[in-house]
C-alpha cells in the first residue's frame, strides 16, 4: 500500500473522531444579524440556563465556520452598588492523588464570587475545581474545572490569581487544586468578593411561575416545586396568605427520603429562616433544578397557607466582540465541556460596561445527538468505531503485504 494512501486513512481517522467530538454540544440557537462591528451582550434567560451548567462553562459563541469566538461572563449592576472584599481563614492539606486541598471558611456567611489568592511566584498552572458545604461533612460542587494559570507578571516575589464561580453562600468552601505529582503551589494567603444581597438593587430575572403542592404532616410541611424546565435559580421567593406572624426554618433538598422526617434529618442544599414582613426574595447558592422540595419546620405551630413559589437568578451575561456580516450562534449543553481560556479574560476592564443586546432564536437540539445530554444517541458513534476498525485492518494488511515484497526483492 502506497503511503498516500495510509496517510489518507490516517487522516480519515482523524477527521471522524474530530466529528464525533464536534457533536457534544447538544443544543443550539441563532444570534441576531450584527449591523456593525463592535462589543455585544447576550443575556443569559432562563431558558438559556436551563440548557447550561451553573458555571456557564457549556456556552459557546461560534461563527459560521464553526470557530469560538471570545467571550466573557458578566454581572451588570448599577455602579454604585460595589463588592466588598474581605479576608478568609484557610487551611491546606494533601491528599493521596497529589492534589492541594484548601478548606476555605467564610466565616461572614457572605455571598461569594471571586477568591483572589496570593501565591509565592512560579511559572506553573494548575486545574482546580470547588465545592461548597454548609456543614463541612456534605459537599456540593460549584465549578469543576477551573484554570489557576500561571502569573502574568511578577512584582517582588508575590502575584495574585483570581479564580471567578456562580455567587454562592456556602459556610465552607473547598478548593482542589490538581498538582499531578508535581510540586505544590505556595499560597499565602486568601480574600473573596462578598456582593451585595438581593435587596432589589441587583439586576435579577423571574424564572417562569412552577407548579407547586404543599403536604403538611405532623410538624413539618413539605412543599413539592416543578419548574417547567431545569431553571437555574439563586433567589427564592415563597408567598404566605396565613397566619400573620411566624418566624420558621426552611430547608431546601433536590430529593426526598422515604421518610420525612428522615429528609429533614439529611443535610440540605440550603437552609434559611422565613419571617412574616420580609417582602424581599431569599439568597440560595446557585442551583439547577426542575424539581425540587421545599421543607418547613412548623414545630408546634399551624402549618403556613402558602399561595405562591417563585424563583429567581440573577442576571448575568456574555459579552463578545462580533464582527459585521458574519451571522453567529450559540452551542450548549455539553456535560463534559470546561471553561475556555481567552485572552479576553484579561481585559474584562477595557470592555465597555454597556452594548448592544442581541436577541437569541429558537434553542433547537443539534442534530443527530439525542435530547437527552447523558445517554446521548449512540449508533454514529458505533458506526465510527467500526469504520476505524476497518481501516486498521486494511493498514495492517496492506503495511504485511509491503514487508512481504520487501522482503522477496531481497
Amino acid at each position: 500500500m502506497t503511503s498516500w494512501k495510509r496517510n489518507s486513512a490516517t487522516i480519515l481517522i482523524i477527521l471522524c473522531c474530530l466529528f464525533a467530538r464536534a457533536q457534544q454540544f447538544n443544543y443550539r440557537s441563532t444570534l441576531d444579524s450584527i449591523a456593525s462591528s463592535g462589543f455585544y451582550t447576550i443575556t443569559i434567560t432562563p431558558e438559556l440556563s436551563a440548557h447550561l451548567k451553573t458555571d456557564l462553562s457549556d456556552l459557546r459563541v461560534v461563527n459560521n465556520k464553526n470557530q469560538w469566538i471570545p467571550h466573557i461572563i458578566r454581572y451588570p449592576h448599577p455602579e454604585k452598588v460595589t463588592d466588598q472584599q474581605t479576608n478568609l481563614d484557610f487551611s491546606s492539606s494533601r491528599d493521596a492523588s497529589s492534589s492541594t486541598v484548601l478548606l476555605i471558611e467564610n466565616k461572614g456567611n457572605s455571598l461569594i464570587s471571586q477568591f483572589f489568592l496570593r501565591l509565592k511566584n512560579a511559572a506553573a498552572a494548575r486545574m482546580t475545581s470547588l465545592s461548597g458545604s454548609i456543614d463541612n461533612k456534605t459537599w456540593f460542587i460549584i465549578a469543576d474545572s477551573l484554570l489557576l494559570s500561571s502569573a502574568d507578571s511578577y512584582v517582588k516575589d508575590e502575584n495574585i490569581k483570581t479564580i471567578n464561580f456562580p455567587p454562592t453562600r456556602y459556610k465552607y468552601y473547598k478548593l482542589t487544586i490538581r498538582n499531578g505529582g508535581k510540586d505544590p503551589l505556595n499560597i499565602v494567603g486568601i480574600n473573596g468578593t462578598a456582593m451585595p444581597e438581593a435587596d432589589g438593587v441587583s439586576e435579577v430575572e423571574e424564572n417562569p411561575i412552577p407548579i407547586f403542592n404543599q403536604r403538611d404532616s405532623g410538624k413539618l410541611t413539605v412543599i413539592e416545586v416543578n419548574q417547567r424546565a431545569a431553571y437555574q435559580f439563586d433567589q427564592i421567593v415563597l408567598e404566605v396568605k396565613r397566619p400573620a406572624y411566624y418566624d420558621r426554618l426552611v430547608r431546601v433538598y433536590f430529593s426526598i427520603n422515604p421518610g420525612i422526617l428522615q429528609t429533614w434529618q439529611s443535610t440540605p442544599i440550603e437552609e434559611f429562616t422565613i419571617s412574616s414582613g420580609r417582602n424581599l426574595p431569599y439568597a440560595l447558592s446557585l442551583a439547577k433544578a426542575k424539581r425540587f422540595y421545599i421543607l418547613i419546620l412548623n414545630q408546634d405551630n399551624p402549618p403556613l397557607q402558602i399561595t405562591n413559589v417563585k424563583t429567581l437568578q440573577r442576571v448575568r451575561q456574555a459579552v463578545a466582540y462580533l464582527e459585521k456580516g458574519i451571522r453567529y450562534q450559540l452551542l450548549l449543553d455539553n456535560p463534559d465541556a470546561k471553561a475556555p481560556e481567552y485572552d479576553l479574560n484579561h481585559f474584562h476592564t477595557s470592555i465597555p460596561p454597556q452594548s448592544t443586546t442581541l436577541h437569541i432564536g429558537e434553542i433547537v437540539a443539534t442534530p443527530v445527538v439525542s435530547n437527552d445530554a447523558r445517554h446521548p444517541s449512540g449508533w454514529w458513534i458505533w458506526l465510527t468505531i467500526a469504520g476505524i476498525i476497518l481501516l486498521l485492518a486494511y493498514l495492517s494488511w496492506g503495511l504485511t503485504r509491503d514487508l512481504k515484497k520487501k522482503n522477496e526483492a531481497i
